[in-house]
């Protein structure tokens, strides 16, 4: 989840470090898209239509995992409470302890 989470941050981040290097061109300029290990031209309002697109995606998802670790984390502090409260009320017995209560 925190792999995730860093992942969808550093996208959003690229995403708008790189739209606005592409805001400050001139609208003629020519501009090319990487596709595999090849590059396409592309018209620079198409580029930006798809950069605006994914750094939305990108928010939304770490919005949702944001939720998400939160809830584990809330989860997690639940289950070692009631761990602690199981072993604070466990009655311990020594070995030996056993056998002389049972004569």
């Amino acid at each position: 989840l925190g792999a995730q989470l860093g992942m969808a941050s550093r996208e959003e981040k690229r995403n708008k470090l790189t739209l606005t290097e592409l805001d400050a061109l001139p609208s003629d300029t020519t501009t090319y898209k990487a596709v595999g290990r090849m590059f396409i031209q592309e018209p620079c309002e198409k580029i930006i239509e798809e950069l605006v697109t994914t750094t939305k995606q990108a928010a939304s998802d770490i919005e949702k995992f944001s939720e998400q670790r939160v809830q584990l984390e809330s989860s997690m502090k639940e289950t070692e409470k009631a761990i602690k409260e199981i072993l604070s009320t466990a009655v311990v017995v020594k070995p030996g302890e056993e056998d002389e209560k049972d004569e």
